[in-house]
């Protein structure tokens, strides 16, 4: 009986302890996780990104008020640093293009959202950075809650 009951114990702690690690994990996606953008995937949401300068963001649940949120990821094309002028012309064709209808379900010409995106830096470009993040805003700077998959806003 001994036996028993350590065991008994064991899986009470163990029970405890599981418990304890799930609480905090809801907890911890309630209130976002940060993450390396370059680590975003399409579908994920955002909250309160350093516009100037991303290097970081906070993930956070759609379903909850969000300022941004990934509908496409699209590579440019190039060997040497194209200039801001050219990456921002680059980013604005490519994530106007078909991924924003494809994501949201309205073309980008009738859409109510103002279409934004996060593209390299001259000094990302340098490390291999390639990749542009498309993502759309409220016009009137107003979170989003729900997401916009299908929204046809």
């Amino acid at each position: 009986m001994g036996v028993r009951g350590r065991g008994h114990a064991l899986a009470v702690v163990a029970a405890t302890a599981i418990t304890v690690v799930i609480t905090a994990g809801l907890t911890a996606c309630a209130s976002g996780v940060t993450i390396d953008v370059d680590d975003l995937a399409v579908g994920q949401c955002t909250i309160d990104a350093d516009e100037s300068d991303v290097t970081t963001v906070t993930v956070v649940p759609c379903s909850g008020p969000h300022n941004d949120e990934v509908f496409a990821l699209v590579r440019y094309t190039g060997a040497s640093w194209p200039g801001i002028d050219a990456m921002d012309t680059a980013a604005e064709r490519l994530c106007s293009g078909p991924e924003f209808e494809a994501y949201v379900g309205v073309t980008a010409a009738r859409t109510k959202l103002d279409i934004t995106w996060w593209r390299p830096s001259e000094s990302t470009w340098a490390d291999g950075d390639r990749e542009i993040i498309c993502r759309p805003e409220q016009r009137s700077g107003a979170p989003f809650t729900g997401s916009l998959r299908g929204a046809a806003v």
